[in-house]
């Protein structure tokens, strides 16, 4: 029952556990971002 104003972002997600997950699909993984003017081209690569 806290409030999250304020808090860590360290504190928020130490009780996360991290993986790895595989992807042996094609095109981009379902977690693709598009940070970068080169992503993006690359994305649009995978929409054709």
């Amino acid at each position: 029952g806290g409030s999250l104003a304020g808090a860590s972002v360290r504190n928020l997600l130490a009780g996360l556990t991290v993986v790895d997950l595989p992807w042996a699909g094609t095109g981009p993984p379902p977690w693709f971002d598009c940070d970068t003017d080169d992503d993006v081209r690359r994305a649009e690569e995978w929409a054709r």
